[in-house]
């Protein structure tokens, strides 16, 4: 009940419900998405979407990008927001992938230029990395190839930072085990 929280709590409370969603809390958030009537209570329901961890539901999520549900022109924003919040920007690249055409049809050049750089950059895997800089449609234009670039050099120094974090961390957490 929407009504029972303070205006202030509402995007928080909502994007929390979506990061922990299972499937019987993800049907209830979309639901009220598809029931909204003004654009941003719309919003802060879908986008909440794009917060759950289960790939059934990320794929879910993937598949709002095929329908009418949310308008072309925030299309691009909200899975690139997925990508970002789900906790697996790899399997939300993987399985957008397969499904783009459709999607980048309904956009503007600059859109689409931006399109998949914004759902690669969210991960720090080097293979996303050179699947971006492949792709026919990061070579299109000079406005993709930018944005590519771009994204491309992103996860590169997203991916030596884990590189170097990640033992220093395990170093540190195994060190304070023993104190």
């Amino acid at each position: 009940n929407p009504a029972s929280l303070s205006p202030s709590l509402q995007d928080a409370v909502v994007s929390v419900v979506g990061y922990t969603a299972d499937r019987k809390y993800y049907d209830m958030l979309h639901d009220l998405g598809r029931k909204a009537t003004s654009t941003e209570t719309r919003l802060r329901y879908y986008n909440a979407l794009g917060g759950a961890h289960d790939p059934a539901l990320i794929a879910d999520t993937v598949g709002i990008t095929q329908t009418d549900e949310i308008t072309a022109g925030r299309v691009n924003r909200f899975i690139g927001a997925a990508a970002a919040t789900s906790d697996n920007p790899d399997l939300v690249w993987k399985l957008f992938l397969a499904k783009r055409k459709a999607v980048m049809d309904r956009l503007t050049p600059m859109q689409a230029n931006e399109l998949l750089p914004s759902i690669a950059g969210a991960s720090s895997n080097p293979d996303i990395a050179a699947e971006l800089k492949a792709l026919p449609e990061t070579n299109a234009s000079t406005g993709a190839r930018y944005e590519a670039d771009k994204t491309i050099e992103d996860i590169s120094f997203k991916a030596n930072f884990k590189a170097r974090l990640v033992p220093a961390v395990s170093n540190w957490l195994k060190g304070e085990a023993t104190n």
